[in-house]
């Protein structure tokens, strides 16, 4: 038998008897844990010793998807914890070991890995951008590097077992599954020169395009009315659920280019409470336009608006309106 196997079998040995009848708490060690290292080199002799590529690569698979999983852990329980980018590190390196193989895989599983992967793709990526609310606030951009790695690789995988159209096919599959408003915010997020040229000029980036164009034009009109979008966001988050389902049904339809914003606006028909709140909008933004028409512009201070003059005097902004307060 070979030396090396030999080698492998007596610490594969040594490392089960290590873990004994505490098989259950080795899979909770952590990263953070000083006999983690134990826990990784059992990693490594697995993979040595499995010689089917197929297995091999669903063994690489479950490993990342662990190694996220105990970041995750860590976050939970120590959120300051020091050595977070090693350990976003080491699961992106897993996530990269995926690839080495990924061409030689037997035809018949080719369809059952590519399906792995896009899912374990399109769920890690959201899983990282949830990360970023348990995690010290300073490792972040971190997150986002690794993110965007992480998603560049399993796209790259995908490519090594499938053609374009096919990677493209079961990615917008998986993305349709999340339901509209969850894959505009995904396809917002991910920053991969990869991704996006698998999904280059498909419905789905259209789609985001479509989002990003009103976006801006809801910015733009918000502005010459004298409110932000935050403004109009934080009316409409009082609104009824019913109400609330009857904007979230219009705005699919528009973004998917199926209603004009034109039609939805005369067709919508809301309850007599929103219709008053959007009315106190109205007013606002006339106080608003007050202000800003008189060569002045508005500032948010400790959630009072102010009207302020190019020389930087200052009027609280209904006060302005009212004329109990000058500014020339």
């Amino acid at each position: 038998m070979n030396k090396k196997i030999i080698i492998a079998l007596i610490l594969s040995i040594s490392f089960s008897f290590l873990a004994g009848t505490a098989n259950a708490a080795q899979n909770n060690i952590l990263p953070s844990n000083p006999f983690y290292f134990f826990k990784d080199l059992g990693r490594e002799i697995q993979d040595f010793l499995t010689f089917d590529v197929n297995k091999k690569i669903e063994l690489r698979i479950k490993v990342a998807e662990e190694k996220l999983s105990e970041i995750e852990q860590i976050a939970e329980e120590n959120p300051n914890n020091p050595n977070y980018e090693n350990y976003l590190n080491k699961y992106k390196d897993a996530v990269l070991k995926i690839q080495e193989k990924a061409s030689t895989l037997t035809q018949e599983k080719k369809e059952q890995v590519l399906e792995n992967i896009t899912s374990k793709m399109i769920e890690q990526e959201q899983r990282l951008e949830d990360l970023k609310t348990n995690i010290r606030s300073d490792k972040i951009n971190k997150i986002e590097e690794i993110k965007n790695n992480v998603v560049d690789e399993y796209t790259a995988t995908s490519l090594k077992i499938a053609d374009t159209k096919t990677v493209q096919n079961k990615i917008e599959e998986k993305l349709q599954n999340l339901g509209e408003e969850k894959t505009i915010q995904v396809l917002n997020r991910i920053n991969s020169d990869n991704f996006s040229n698998v999904l280059k000029e498909t419905d789905l980036l259209k789609l985001v395009n479509n989002e990003n164009d009103i976006l801006k034009i809801a910015t733009e009109k918000a502005s010459s009315l004298g409110l932000t979008p935050e403004e109009i966001l934080d009316k409409v988050s009082t609104f009824s659920a019913e109400d609330k389902q009857k904007l979230e049904k219009y705005a699919l339809e528009i973004l998917a280019g199926n209603v004009k914003l034109e039609d939805a606006i005369n067709n919508i028909e809301l309850s007599e409470d929103a219709i008053l709140k959007i009315q106190s909008l109205k007013e606002e933004s006339e106080i608003s336009n007050y202000c800003i028409s008189q060569g002045n512009k508005i500032i948010i201070e400790d959630n009072i608006r102010y009207c302020v003059s190019n020389e930087g005097k200052k009027c609280e902004e209904f006060e302005y309106f009212k004329k109990n307060c000058i500014l020339d």
